[in-house]
């Protein structure tokens, strides 16, 4: 795998200054959704309020543009424009988007003397030139940076989806040649579907740093032009493309692959990221740093020193050690002043508070730095004190704006869960008005912007209310309100539609969501994949999936007696290999499930028609022999007879289980019968043999397209891969 650094780095010194917010090609200036288009305005016009005036004439382009997508406001769009010229005549951004919209007018006149003007700054090199230059550059990284607060990154793959489902309602009406065509056409936009599919799982395994890095690149490519920015604050917004590009390196990383055969390279890529990461951090710090240190003179320099404030306090708590690993490489940790902030990153959060109360963005990372600083502490009332100074300090942050505030909705969210969490050993009805608000907050981030982290926090709320007070139990005897585990798989379901693959917590999460509701076979199959996406440090998951199986058999007495069979032993062995030592999570199935496992493994051994393959028989005696050490007295004659029974069964001769990590890259359920073809035996739709030279085409590209479901009707293909 070649460096994404590296690619990154190179992509700056062969960038051009091409002028115009047009020519940026920004997804919310290619949006067709008029509602879309109004509520960008309307976030842009507010923050033509809040924001430095550095940036108004950036902002007053972008909601021009805006303009020229409504037919209405086209020419008022033109006059907007102009207004901004008449102030600024040499502002590049402004000339070329003029020059784009004259020449749609058919204004060629006044289209060429725009572009002659703008051609001649970026050919010159006086001052007054560069200056033109990098303000161009710095107005296009804003430009940039704001555009993922004001349209979802999926748009394009929901928009495309939305027409699949229309497209294929009118393939069913339609009949003789249009049918024929709809049908041509449904074939093509689906293929169309898939490659975006495919784009966006790219964008995170190549290409993500460099889409997420463009706004960080403008930056880069202007201060190159001249170290010192035409404006300090400018550092501010460079420091918030340095914050976001982190967060690009986060998610890579998160999603760096897992393979066998390219573990050297996979250590290798880790420590670049790795790297880089704490590069970034440094230089977000030096940058928020410089602005916190501007002499406050007026109400705006003092709103963007208490946000640097803010922002320091909040990396601080989350990456402090990044800072004290640095020791004096970092100039910063050598200030005394800076040094007493990242022994406690809290107080810089309370500066910001002092410095601005009122400013969302001071809220929203005091309040989130409050949270992230509740994790440490073990002490009860200290948590609770930490986390309810948080709530209050989120809904000020709320209050002040309500609408696009989604930060501060999705962290109240997780606070007050929290809460709820701590209060329910002693104060049922205030966990549960806790609860409730994190339900409200999490019904508010659905309806704006969100994320499949989110929405599964938001599903877990749900199922905990279905089955409140007994938030910690599973089972369908603790559920008191079916429809709130439906709205939790409702959430999920449109989770699986913001562009991220499911990851452990969203399997595990419907998983359990589908066990308390009694599907059982649905619950196993996403059990099997948490299982398989879990960390290999504990065996939870291979508990729960064992757990899940015995209940299933003790309720559902119909089920394919064989296949079930399979499945639970090869469950067993395979957890035996991958873990060595299971006696703990063979003991817990015991405690948590004694009846029905009794009944299963007296159905197994018993039964006159089941015969075991060798590593069955010798799996089961090593269970019976853990159940027979910590069996109740009632139990304990039950499992010796059953391990005498088991020790004068002759196995059967045929193929023991291959048990190898053939499918440890791949989404593939392991290669068994599954629960879910009860009802004849399990055939794979594909099968695949590779070797290493090809492992990475097969797991990135080929397997993502034969498993992909496209929407609701579509069937993702299952395979086993050798």
């Amino acid at each position: 795998m070649e460096s994404i650094l590296m690619e990154f780095q190179d992509l700056n010194t062969k960038l051009e200054i091409h002028p115009g917010l047009i020519r940026l090609n920004l997804n919310i200036m290619n949006a067709l959704d008029m509602h879309v288009i109004q509520e960008a305005k309307q976030n842009i016009e507010k923050l033509l309020i809040k924001e430095h005036p550095i940036v108004e004439n950036v902002q007053k382009n972008i909601i021009a543009i805006l303009k020229t997508k409504i037919p209405r406001e086209r020419r008022e769009a033109r006059f907007d424009l102009e207004n901004i010229r008449m102030k600024s005549p040499d502002n590049l951004n402004v000339l070329a988007d003029l020059e784009c919209i004259y020449t749609e007018l058919d204004r060629s006149k006044e289209a060429e003397v725009c572009k002659q003007k703008y051609q001649q700054i970026l050919s010159g090199t006086s001052k007054n030139n560069i200056r033109c230059k990098q303000l161009c550059l710095l107005e296009q990284g804003y430009a940039i940076l704001i555009e993922r607060t004001l349209i979802n990154q999926s748009t394009v793959e929901l928009r495309i989806t939305d027409l699949h489902k229309i497209l294929s309602t009118e393939l069913e009406r339609s009949q003789g040649r249009r049918k024929e065509c709809f049908e041509r056409g449904l074939h093509h936009q689906i293929q169309v579907l898939r490659n975006v599919r495919i784009a966006n799982e790219d964008e995170i395994a190549d290409r993500h740093l460099v889409r997420k890095g463009s706004s960080l690149q403008k930056f880069k490519l202007a201060e190159s032009l001249d170290a010192s920015f035409p404006n300090k604050i400018w550092n501010y917004y460079y420091a918030k493309a340095l914050n976001q590009y982190y967060d690009s390196l986060e998610t890579v990383l998160k999603r760096t692959d897992h393979g066998k055969d390219t573990i050297n390279k996979r250590q290798i890529f880790e420590d670049d990221l790795t790297k880089e990461m704490k590069k970034v951090t440094l230089k977000a710090i030096e940058n928020f740093w410089m602005i916190s240190q501007i002499q406050i003179n007026n109400s705006i320099i003092r709103t963007f020193v208490a946000r640097s404030y803010a922002y320091i306090g909040h990396i601080l708590m989350k990456r402090g050690d990044m800072v004290h690993s640095s020791g004096n490489s970092f100039n910063l940790n050598t200030n005394k002043s800076f040094k007493r902030y990242t022994n406690n990153p809290v107080e810089a959060a309370e500066m910001a508070y002092r410095l601005k109360k009122n400013d969302m963005t001071v809220l929203t990372r005091y309040g989130r730095t409050l949270w992230n600083k509740s994790k440490s502490f073990d002490d009860i009332k200290e948590k609770l004190v930490l986390l309810h100074m948080a709530n209050d300090i989120l809904t000020c942050s709320i209050d002040v704006e309500n609408t696009g505030n989604w930060f501060a909705f999705s962290t109240r969210m997780h606070v007050r869960k929290q809460i709820s969490d701590i209060r329910a050993k002693r104060d049922i009805e205030l966990a549960r008005k806790y609860l409730l608000d994190a339900l409200q907050d999490g019904e508010a981030i659905f309806k704006s912007q969100n994320t499949q982290k989110d929405l599964t926090i938001l599903a877990e709320i749900c199922q905990k209310l279905a089955k409140f007070p007994h938030t910690h139990k599973y089972g369908h005897n603790f559920v008191h309100t079916e429809g709130l585990l439906h709205q939790a798989l409702d959430y999920l379901l449109y989770a699986s539609y913001l562009g991220d693959r499911p990851d452990f917590h969203f399997a595990n999460r419907k998983a359990s969501c589908l066990f308390d509701l009694g599907e059982y076979a649905h619950a196993i199959e996403w059990a099997n994949k948490a299982w398989l996406l879990c960390s290999p440090s504990t065996q939870m998951s291979f508990y729960i999936l064992c757990s899940y199986m015995v209940t299933m058999f003790e309720d559902d007495l119909q089920i394919p007696f064989d296949q079930f069979v399979k499945e639970f032993l090869y469950a067993l062995i395979y957890g035996k290999r991958k873990y060595q030592d299971i006696v703990k999570s063979i003991e817990k199935l015991y405690k948590n499930n004694k009846k029905g496992l009794l009944v299963l493994i007296k159905a197994i051994i018993v039964e006159p028609k089941t015969t075991l393959r060798t590593t069955e028989k010798n799996i089961l005696s090593e269970c019976i022999n853990i159940w027979t050490n910590i069996a109740e007295t009632g139990d304990l004659e039950e499992f010796s007879k059953l391990e005498t029974i088991l020790k004068d069964m002759i196995p059967r001769q045929e193929n023991e289980y291959v048990l190898s990590e053939t499918f440890h890259q791949t989404s593939c359920i392991p290669p068994v019968k599954v629960i879910k073809a009860c009802s004849r035996e399990f055939e794979y739709d594909f099968f695949i043999s590779h070797s290493h030279k090809d492992e990475d085409w097969v797991t990135k590209s080929l397997l993502r397209n034969l498993e992909s479901q496209f929407d609701e009707q579509d069937v993702a293909f299952k395979g086993n891969v050798q």
